[in-house]
């Protein structure tokens, strides 16, 4: 058969076998079509995983669903890679994770290398719970707005931190400011003011440098730390005196013999009550009664010298000592007193501040009242 005849016509005449032959050839369309559909490789998809959230560490098996999936693909979290892939069918794999840290993962499906599908940040990882601890907090709001100030009451819960237990009375704002290395000066602000309070923080343990510390909106809670909170007028610091347990507490006689310079000593009065940064809501123990000061030696000669001097200067102080009895509430943890976060035992040390003064001495006895 030619393509044209002598005529003119499109593949001239046809005969019996040219029909055939184009039945033949149409009859394969279909054919070719239908095994192209059938043996073609088909795109596989991810719909779901299930869980789409877990709790660090662990083995977790999670199940995937999608469509098309085979059996020797694979899946990551991200950049790390599943620990198996058992395929159930077409439509589900079971998939296990390889202690992945707390975090949002992408899952992304592989045949051998290649990407085939992926569910952004279709996997949380949460960190594994820990025990709460609470920390009953002394310190300080400071540098408050006269709005702000208003705002600290009995029962105010701060954000991330906990409640006010007992908020104290309105005050000029003095902060407690680090000016230079190990130095601390109270800085005033202007039209500003200090509210103490006593906040019963939530906080979770935390190891740092070897250390257990307790940690509250990202800060270890230490004395002298600041904690930038918020509240309802805005952002603002909780600058900690002392910190307690929510123990309850007991009254309790401590004698104590306090030392140092005799001219301290003689400022002690009875009926003195300890207040850490003039904050009234910490410490409590009040001075019940005192010994007369006594002379530890006429006078005692101390260097006094800035660092590299060969020749330091003498400064004569006339040291002495002085018993003091008082009465305070003590915390009781097991067999123990504690008192401004000290164990309150013979021999201990112990730190008073009076009005004006501050001393620091050896806990004699405890006993409670």
């Amino acid at each position: 058969m030619t393509l044209f005849d002598d005529r003119g016509r499109l593949f001239g005449r046809w005969n019996v076998v040219d029909a055939l032959i184009g039945v033949v050839l149409l009859g394969l369309i279909p054919l070719l079509y239908g095994g192209y559909v059938l043996f073609r490789t088909q795109e596989a998809s991810l719909v779901a995983i299930e869980p789409a959230r877990i709790v660090a560490p662990g083995n977790v098996d999670v199940t995937i669903r999608g469509t098309n999936l085979r059996p020797y693909m694979r899946v990551s979290f991200d950049h790390h890679q599943g620990r198996s892939f058992l395929f159930a069918d077409t439509t589900k794999a079971v998939v296990g994770t390889a202690d992945l840290p707390p975090g949002v993962y992408d899952v992304i499906l592989y045949d051998m290398a290649q990407e085939r599908a992926r569910i952004p940040k279709g996997l949380e990882v949460l960190a594994p719970p820990r025990p709460d601890t609470r920390l009953d907090l002394i310190g300080t709001f400071t540098a408050l707005t006269e709005a702000q100030a208003a705002e600290i009451k009995d029962g105010l819960e701060v954000a991330g931190l906990g409640p006010v237990l007992r908020a104290g009375a309105r005050r000029p704002a003095q902060t407690l400011t680090t000016v230079a290395g190990g130095v601390l000066l109270q800085v005033p602000s202007q039209n500003a003011f200090n509210v103490n309070a006593i906040v019963r923080a939530n906080c979770v343990l935390t190891q740092r440098g070897g250390a257990v510390t307790c940690t509250a909106l990202e800060t270890a809670l230490m004395e002298d730390n600041v904690i930038a909170v918020t509240l309802q007028s805005g952002r603002a610091f909780f600058q900690i005196d002392q910190i307690r347990t929510p123990a309850a507490s007991a009254p309790v006689t401590v004698r104590a013999r306090f030392g140092g310079d005799r001219s301290l000593l003689e400022r002690m009065r009875a009926g003195d009550r300890d207040a850490r940064n003039n904050n009234e809501l910490t410490g409590g123990a009040t001075i019940a009664s005192l010994d007369a000061v006594r002379g530890a030696s006429p006078s005692l000669a101390i260097a006094v010298a800035p660092p590299g001097a060969t020749n330091p200067p003498q400064v004569a102080m006339d040291l002495a000592s002085r018993e003091v009895v008082l009465r305070l509430e003590a915390q009781r943890i097991d067999a123990f007193f504690y008192y401004g976060g000290r164990q309150l035992a013979v021999g201990n040390p112990m730190v008073f501040n009076g009005p004006g003064y501050q001393v620091s001495g050896t806990v004699l006895s405890v006993s409670p009242k």
